[in-house]
């Protein structure tokens, strides 16, 4: 008999006594752990190839409008990537906005490629990818930034 990878398929399937396929139930899926699920628009996107640039955390959050509405964002949501070239602290600044509101920035030791890349026109753009809390109850929003292939 020749081996079969079964990694990959939808549900495993079995044959029975009589040699007739039967379909295993699929077992649920894990439990979130995030505390936010993904938005009906994000559910809604259809599934594209990317190539995930960079993964971080923002920056400045309690600075700005993330705690107006923290409680509004899901995971998925898509964000804003907004270049600040004169920014007086940082001259690679790269500000994140949800929906016209902004959240904070990439950090520092994070934003120099992405500035780099939005500077040459690159069609990088971002999605939440956690939102969460420390237990020092400040805001905690993990950022994926992304190009569509």
């Amino acid at each position: 008999m020749v081996g079969l990878n079964l990694r990959g398929l939808p549900a495993l399937l079995l044959l029975c006594c009589a040699g007739q396929p039967l379909q295993a139930e699929r077992a649920p899926p894990p439990p979130s752990h995030d505390r936010h699920t993904l938005s009906p628009a994000a559910e809604a996107r259809p599934t594209r190839a990317r190539i995930l640039v960079q993964s971080s955390l923002a920056a400045g959050l309690r600075h700005h409008d993330a705690k107006a509405v923290w409680v509004h964002m899901r995971v998925g949501d898509t964000l804003a990537l907004v270049r600040e070239p004169d920014n007086p602290n940082d001259a690679n600044a790269v500000r994140l906005e949800w929906q016209g509101r902004m959240l904070g920035y990439l950090p520092r030791e994070d934003n120099a490629d992405v500035a780099r890349q939005l500077d040459r026109g690159a069609g990088l753009q971002a999605r939440i990818a956690e939102l969460a809390r420390y237990r020092n109850h400040r805001l905690k929003l993990g950022v994926e930034i992304y190009r569509d292939l």
